[in-house]
């Protein structure tokens, strides 16, 4: 392998750490777009849970210190 193989070699594997990081971003913005959609849009079933937790939390007696 001559030198010049190697930065050939080199220069595409910088090349491809680009790509590989900005697939990365992609995804991971995809992923956060999802949840922020889920925040933003409650189902009955997620609604009714809170619901269900804020009561248990707020009807349980207070532990004494």
């Amino acid at each position: 392998m001559t030198m010049k193989d190697v930065q050939a070699f080199r220069k595409e594997l910088l090349e491809l750490d680009v790509e590989l990081k900005r697939f990365k971003r992609e995804i991971l913005a995809g992923r956060i777009e999802q949840l922020e959609r889920a925040i933003h849009r409650p189902t009955p079933r997620s609604h009714a849970s809170t619901h269900a937790l804020l009561a248990q939390s707020c009807c349980q007696p207070r532990a004494k210190a």
